[in-house]
């Protein structure tokens, strides 16, 4: 009696484990917080690991995970959110824009990013309000 009880447990232990170590597909949707539009490029990473994929056009992304795991959703100028995988099987996440981080970057007209602080040109600043009143 002893013995079958015995099995029943490790049995019992051992699916249990099982069961949390599955992978599932995690789906879900990326927009700003600002004005609810999707954010297309946003990288999504599981924490530790290099493993990670990126938002499409629509804002919507796919990425294998296990329960426990921590997603971490980053974009330029929009602050860093971490969600932790559940039971859920999607994961929609609003990112707020982070206006420090705007001004560490300066995007020049031959497709290449730097910081401010690395140039060693004049820089100009255009709001968007400019732009329209023209």
């Amino acid at each position: 009696m002893k013995k079958n009880l015995l099995l029943l447990l490790f049995s019992m232990i051992f699916l249990i484990g099982q069961t949390f170590a599955q992978e599932k597909v995690i789906t879900g949707t990326v927009t700003s917080s600002d004005d609810g539009f999707p954010l297309p490029g946003v990288s999504v990473k599981v924490k530790g690991t290099s493993f990670g994929t990126q938002s499409n056009i629509d804002g919507k992304y796919t990425i294998k995970t296990k329960v426990g795991d921590i997603l971490v959703f980053s974009f330029l100028s929009n602050l860093t959110q971490e969600k932790t995988v559940g039971a859920a099987n999607q994961i929609n996440v609003s990112l707020k824009e982070d206006s420090k981080a705007l001004d560490e970057v300066v995007v020049v007209g031959f497709g290449q990013t730097e910081q401010k602080r690395d140039m060693v040109t004049a820089t100009q600043t255009v709001k968007g309000k400019d732009i329209a009143d023209t």
